[in-house]
């Protein structure tokens, strides 16, 4: 069992690592992404709940929300039930943008299973999906993440394949 949660966790961190690389070449970064999908996902949410959603602090959502917005991915809205309240929600430009760095994130990991037969893809398709549907929907992988970094192997196993 061991092995299989270290696997796992290398490939989210190998995986990760590829998006961020291939998302980096083009001035964008994984947080800009996670924030753009939770707001896209959820439809208009209000700051807090997007912060708790991502496991940050709420200032950091808002300096997030800041830059999304001024590029016209999102809008900062009122919240019609309470007036004191805003509501951010993606515009049509940010649906697209979001669906560019789909894109991006994979043409970076393509080149990854080009050796890999139809048959092959498929069967990891299938599995990863029975393992996906098995997680907590409602914690995010951060959050997951976080937990396996307080012990276990996979972080001296990202370590030395960092100084390689």
């Amino acid at each position: 069992m061991q092995a299989l949660a270290n696997a796992v966790m290398q490939v989210v961190q190998r995986v990760r690592r590829t998006q961020a690389r291939g998302l980096k070449r083009r001035s964008v970064d994984l947080t800009t992404v996670a924030v753009l999908e939770a707001i896209v996902a959820r439809g208009p949410v209000h700051p807090s709940a997007l912060a708790a959603e991502l496991a940050v602090p709420p200032s950091s959502v808002t300096r997030q929300v800041q830059a999304i917005e001024q590029a016209g991915h999102v809008a900062v809205v009122g919240d019609p039930a309470d007036r004191r309240a805003c509501l951010i929600e993606a515009t049509a430009a940010g649906r697209e943008e979001l669906q560019r760095l789909h894109a991006i994130s994979l043409e970076a990991f393509a080149p990854l299973i080009t050796d890999w037969d139809v048959e092959e893809i498929r069967t990891l398709t299938a599995l990863l999906t029975r393992f996906a549907a098995g997680l907590p929907s409602d914690q995010p992988h951060w959050r997951a993440r976080r937990s396996w970094r307080q012990g276990g192997s996979v972080p001296r196993q990202r370590a030395e394949e960092e100084r390689e």
